[in-house]
């Protein structure tokens, strides 16, 4: 059906052949079906009061009407023929009242327009305005014209309000004034009210009014918005068009997209998606005018939404959240009843689940580039979009767009937009995204920019790809010749720095004039500095830091800054307070970074009361810094207490960020997903990964996906491991040691879970598909996958360099030694050796201690112990390395750092276990007494492997002791029920691996103890029997007591070691 209304029709009738040809074709019903749909909501106020000036305001038109018909009347029609005078007597008397009347009037008028004016001086803002409303009533009624300044006041004060009655009220004032007196700032407040109220027709007849009346195109913005929100595309389309016909004779400058721009950009993408719809659809019906004109429109629109916005437009992460941790409020279940509130896990920031809105803006782009063939200003705009918004997504989305652009020969992207993608592109840290650009500019411009150079350096610097950093530091000497820019010199040195190459970095750092003109300034030493810092290199640092005095350069906040953080790390709070007062000496302020450093160090060296004091304490100067730099110390604060399972504390400590405003980030919630993966709940952290996280827009990494792992191996759900490394491939995460570490772990599961054993026995197992994962992982090992500010798990207290390497062979190692296999240990041995070569490595440096441990533990198995004791050497000389605290001596007592007083403790059992094989037991107590005295301490299993060995060695008394002052207290604090199945209860009581300072005896150090006990009762009557007894009952109790308590059982231990009893 053939369809004409408003603007079309009006310029068709007045403009003849130079008015747009009308849209016949309308789809989707009336164009104004929508009007249900209001634009804003208003809030209409004293509805009783605008209903009764309603009344009165009909009553005086209604009389206005009748005084004009009765004027129409002779005088004498009027009156009672009774009362009539003579006609003299009437003309007589005439002039007189008519002069009362006309002075009345005019006093009435004058005070009507005064207080009117008063009336419009007051600021009503969301009133009604019925005062001002009242005195426009009676003006009206006595035919008073408003001044123009008045009615321009007027329809202002009108506009500013949001109340519907006083927009009705300005469309009514304005109704009232001749057509010929309407100027350009009555239409504008006319359309405007008109839009306000849902009244299409009247906003394009007073837009079309203005075009022919005054030549003006006004309102036409707003009338855009308008219709481009509700989709109204047959009226969009017309007032485009109306507008440029307009502008073809009128040259205007105005920018009619204006208020196209404050809709949100998701809604605005929508818009123009229904809006191109629209267009093929009626491209369809063959309506070549019509397409022709809508195609224009739809395109320009889209042009419109692919703008850069003045000003930043947050809805583009804003989009609503259905559910914060709504849903997954049933996995925060606590020990003693207490969950998670969801109130403490509302988003940071509505940042939303930012990927929907990047699948419709390439929707949007999807659908203007099959409408018409793309213009060099689609791509540009596009993708300088999608950079704006700074997010990975984004990112990744303009590389998208610019791919795109490559495909089309006749389009040259312009070295700006390049330079501006290089920018971005080395934000994400994407290798293949920066060679791409290079390769583009070298292919459209010639030769690299300075500008290109240096981005692109730095950005493939802090990927630690160091061969691509020295490719075009050489490219760029052919051009431009010797590097002066410290930034582009040093670049090489940062590239060493993120992978923790220790070696390579001192030898280019010496190298750096001879190859690049560049003699090495304070930045070329922060850099090297930070590298030894980094690995946890303590003697290589400081070594490293007073060159850098002795050189003439003065340190920088980073360079003490990197150093406070080394010595945080191994919990060495003194050195780090006397770092920050020499910080002072120098000058510098103290920042929230020296103090994360100090938080750290209180963390590490177990002082959890103080770092939390510390962090409270920072709360007070919040208002200084911005509210993310106190993120750190908070997550220091959440995995400290993660690791200790501590899931209560956890819940309290991120209800206290939320409550001071402090944003959780990717480490926030992986210290969450860690405390639920230590309590043995790994499918509660999976859902953080794979639920919370998406929808708060918190970028999963490998360190989530190795925390997910290292649960699930926790509770031994090996398969498990490998669906996270699958999942995680495909999201494009690149694994890290810590992932690769877990899968190996998992694969020697399954292996010895039987699932691949080999044929050749279970003592000759080859744990196929843990050598088969291993052998993956040495293949991907490359040490730029340490390029990250993430922490990096399996590290501990061991150097980030050695980890690298040393992680995969130690655990092998440490399977095929505990099954006697000496070929597979010698040959990952050599294979180790060979590995740190070929990453030019120290292969000169002591072994760090997993390796050790696994070694001693291979040859102790084989019984050569020989080996042992050399393995057990080079252990202390590698302990003294990582636990020596500054400032001492070796030859003092209790120069190890208490941090890592427990890092022996492994070795120390393999030692042991030697030991006892040949006999040496009291080697045993000097070894133990000289570790004790360096201030190294067993933890709870060395201690009870130790008293076991004291009674094998009939030392009762000594061995009593022990546990009378190491073990008892931890058996009191959680004393056991003393039935039948203690052995099974103290088994899963015994402490975990993150709590190496509590201990507790065994069921199988308890045995022997009532063993011992009950030997030294039989020889009551021999020499020194009562004597022993006695002794124990008076220097022991407590061990005495739990010993004779200790439940008859008829396990294996208690039947050969105390056959009485069963």
């Amino acid at each position: 059906m053939e369809y004409r209304f408003g603007a079309t029709a009006f310029y068709t009738q007045h403009f003849g052949h130079m008015a747009q040809e009308p849209l016949t074709y309308r789809l989707g019903g009336s164009p104004y079906s929508n009007f249900h749909k209001p634009r804003k909501p208003f809030v209409q106020k004293n509805k009783s009061t605008d209903s009764a000036t309603v009344r009165r305001h009909r009553q005086i038109v209604t009389a206005h009407q009748r005084s004009r018909a009765y004027a129409s009347l002779t005088p004498d029609a009027l009156l009672d023929p009774s009362d009539r005078t003579t006609l003299l007597e009437a003309k007589e008397f005439a002039p007189q009242l008519a002069n009362q009347e006309i002075s009345g009037d005019q006093t009435r008028a004058e005070d009507l327009k005064k207080q009117l004016d008063d009336l419009l001086l007051i600021d009503h803002g969301e009133a009604d305005l019925s005062e001002p409303w009242k005195v426009y009533l009676e003006m009206q009624n006595l035919a008073l014209a408003l001044h123009p300044r008045q009615t321009v006041r007027f329809l202002r004060c009108l506009a500013k309000s949001r109340s519907k009655v006083n927009q009705e009220r300005l469309l009514q004032v304005f109704g009232s004034l001749p057509i010929t007196e309407r100027k350009s700032i009555h239409y504008s407040y006319a359309i405007s009210a008109a839009l306000n109220t849902d009244k299409i027709e009247a906003a394009v007849r007073f837009h079309s009014e203005a075009l022919l009346g005054i030549n003006v195109s006004i309102g036409t913005s707003s009338l855009l918005s308008y219709t481009v929100e509700r989709r109204f595309w047959q009226v969009a389309v017309e007032t485009w068009q109306a507008y440029w016909n307009h502008k073809e004779r009128n040259v205007e400058g105005l920018d009619i997209w204006v208020e196209v721009d404050t809709i949100p950009l998701p809604e605005l993408w929508d818009s123009t998606i229904s809006a191109l719809e629209y267009v093929a659809r009626l491209t369809e019906l063959a309506d070549s005018g019509a397409a022709a004109s809508a195609r224009g429109f739809a395109l320009q629109l889209a042009l419109r939404s692919f703008a850069l916005r003045k000003t930043k437009d947050d809805s583009i992460h804003e989009t609503a959240i259905t559910y914060g941790l709504k849903q997954y409020g049933k996995y925060y279940n606590l020990h003693g009843g207490s969950k998670f509130k969801q109130k403490y896990f509302k988003p940071d920031s509505m940042v939303g689940v930012e990927h929907v809105n990047v699948d419709k803006q390439w929707q949007l782009f999807d659908k203007a580039t099959s409408l018409q063939a793309p213009t060099y200003e689609l791509y540009e705009s596009a993708t300088r979009q999608a950079l704006s918004f700074l997010t990975r997504p984004y990112i990744t989305q303009a590389l998208k767009f610019y791919q795109a652009l490559r495909t089309n020969a006749h389009i040259t992207p312009t070295p700006d937009l390049l330079e501006a993608l290089l920018r971005q592109v080395c934000g994400i840290q994407s290798q293949a995204g920066i060679l791409l650009i290079l390769d583009d500019y070298r292919h459209y411009h010639g030769t690299l920019s300075r500008e290109i150079y240096q981005l692109a350096v730095a950005g493939l610097a802090k990927q630690g790809h160091h061969r691509a950093v020295e490719a075009l530091l050489e490219e760029y000497q052919l051009h431009y010749g010797k590097i002066t820019s410290s930034l582009m010199a040093n670049s090489i040195l940062e590239a060493h720095r993120w992978r923790g190459e220790v070696k390579p970095i001192v030898e280019t750092f010496e190298s750096l004039e001879d190859r690049y003109g560049f003699k090495p300034d304070g930045s070329s030493f922060d850099v090297v500095i930070a590298t030894h810092t980094r690995v946890g290199d303590v003697e290589g640092a400081s070594t490293w830091y007073n060159r850098l005095l002795d050189s003439g350069f003065k340190p920088t906040p980073r360079s003490l800054t990197l150093l406070m953080a080394m010595f945080a790390k191994r919990g060495d709070v003194e050195v780090v307070k006397q770092l920050l007062r020499q910080s002072d000496t120098f000058g510098f302020k103290t920042d929230i970074a020296m103090i994360n450093t100090l938080v750290l160090a209180h963390l590490t060296n177990g002082q959890l009361a103080d770092a939390e004091k510390l962090v409270n304490g920072t709360l007070e100067i919040a208002e200084k810094n911005p509210m993310n730099s106190y993120t750190v110390m908070w997550n220091y604060l959440l995995n400290a207490f993660a690791m200790r399972g501590d899931l209560k504390k956890i819940t309290s400590l991120h209800q206290r960020m939320r409550a001071n405003n402090i944003p959780s980030d990717a480490v926030t919630f992986a210290a969450l997903m860690n405390g639920f993966a230590i309590i043995g709940r790994p499918n509660a952290a999976y859902k953080i990964l794979t639920d919370v996280m998406p929808q708060l827009g918190i970028r999963a990494s490998s360190l989530h996906y190795a925390i997910c792992m290292s649960g699930f191996l926790s509770a031994k759900i090996y398969h498990k491991a490998f669906t996270l490394y699958s999942e995680m491939l495909e999201k494009g995460i690149q694994p890290d040691p810590a992932v690769h570490n877990n899968l190996i772990r998992a694969a020697a599961g399954i292996d010895a879970g039987g699932t691949l054993k080999s044929t050749a026995g279970y003592n000759q197992q080859t744990y196929e598909l843990a050598r088969r994962t291993f052998e993956q992982a040495i293949e991907d090992l490359d040490p730029s996958t340490l390029a990250t500010n993430l922490p990096i798990k399996f590290v501990g207290a061991n150097r980030l360099d050695e980890t690298l390497t040393s992680s995969y062979f130690s655990y092998l190692t440490s399977l095929y030694g505990k099954k006697g296999a000496t070929d597979q240990v010698k040959a990952l041995y050599d294979r180790y050796s060979r590995t740190k070569l070929d990453l030019n490595m120290d292969v000169e440096s002591i072994l760090p201690l997993p390796m050790l441990s696994a070694l001693m533990a291979a040859d102790s198995k084989i019984g050569n112990h020989d080996a042992v004791d050399h393995f057990w050497e080079l252990s202390l000389k590698s302990a003294r390395k990582i636990a020596h605290r500054a400032g001492t001596k070796y030859s003092n007592p209790g120069w190890v750092l208490p941090a890592r007083r427990f890092i022996l403790n492994v070795h120390l059992r393999h030692y042991m276990q030697s030991l006892i094989t040949r006999s040496k037991h009291d080697e045993i107590n000097t070894v133990i007494k000289h570790l004790r005295s360096c201030g190294y301490e067993l933890d709870s299993r060395s201690w009870n492997f130790y008293i076991r060995t004291l009674l094998a060695n009939n030392e009762v008394l000594l061995a009593f002791e022990h546990c009378e002052k190491q073990l008892m207290p931890g058996w009191l604090a959680r004393e056991p029920p003393m039935n039948k199945h203690i052995a099974r209860y103290l088994k899963g009581r015994q402490p975990k691996h993150w709590e190496p300072h509590r201990r507790m005896p065994e069921y199988q150090t308890l045995v022997y103890l009532a063993a011992a006990f009950v030997q030294a009762q039989s020889s009551v009557g021999a020499e020194g029997g009562a004597s022993t007894t006695q002794r124990l009952e008076e220097l022991v109790p407590k061990t005495v007591n739990v010993v004779c308590r200790l439940p008859k059982t008829k396990d294996p231990l208690q039947r050969r070691l105390l056959p009485g009893r069963s």
